[in-house]
């Protein structure tokens, strides 16, 4: 069966329709490409801060330990530490921006101890700080990759859309039309050609 006789009217709205519904998801993933970039502009700039705070707090946190270690003696230290140990409870509330899925983390519960001097005092007081500053850079960063990734996701099918497969239905509608024209044509000239020979038939008669 030859390409012409499979060719129709229906077969040609089949195919403007599905072009309609490619540009309207076109158009769709173009406005999603769009609040992601404008999302990861905003997000960009806090990773950065709060990564340069938590390397300050960092820096912080090896002096006052510095000084804790030599205000304490061993066995007091290990005692802390084994105190400490296991302390620190953290929930994670599985969250959605646009298509991209992540884990926001929430401290639930700390142990803490009741520090006795000064040097212990800072360095509790800086640690909470540190990792404050430690979970919120660790689920912003991990934020800001899984957006990235979804970008490039998303270009990837916008390139696709707009370089082949519109494209590609572009060009079927555009043959199948000149094919139907054609077929309007022939049928016309058929038509002609019985009417004259009918004409002809009753003039001899």
């Amino acid at each position: 069966m030859s390409f012409r006789n499979v060719i129709s009217k229906s077969e040609l709205l089949r195919q403007k329709r599905e072009l309609q519904a490619t540009k309207d998801v076109d158009k769709i993933l173009s406005t999603k490409k769009d609040v992601i970039l404008q999302k990861i502009s905003e997000v960009g700039p806090q990773v950065s801060s709060v990564l340069g705070r938590f390397l300050e707090e960092l820096k912080v946190a090896y002096e006052e330990y510095a000084l804790l270690v030599a205000s304490m003696s061993y066995d007091e230290i290990v005692a802390i530490s084994k105190f400490l140990e296991g302390g620190l409870e953290v929930d994670l509330k599985r969250e959605r921006y646009m298509d991209v899925h992540y884990w926001m983390p929430a401290i639930v519960s700390r142990r803490l101890i009741t520090p006795t001097t000064n040097a212990q005092y800072n360095f509790f007081h800086n640690s909470d700080k540190l990792i404050n500053y430690l979970i919120d850079s660790a689920w912003l960063k991990s934020f800001i990759l899984k957006l990235i990734k979804d970008l490039r996701d998303t270009d990837k099918l916008i390139n696709a859309l707009e370089k082949v497969v519109i494209p590609e239905t572009e060009q079927k509608i555009a043959s199948i039309s000149i094919t139907l024209e054609e077929r309007d044509r022939e049928e016309l000239n058929r038509i002609k050609k019985v009417r004259d020979k009918m004409v002809k038939a009753v003039g001899s008669v």
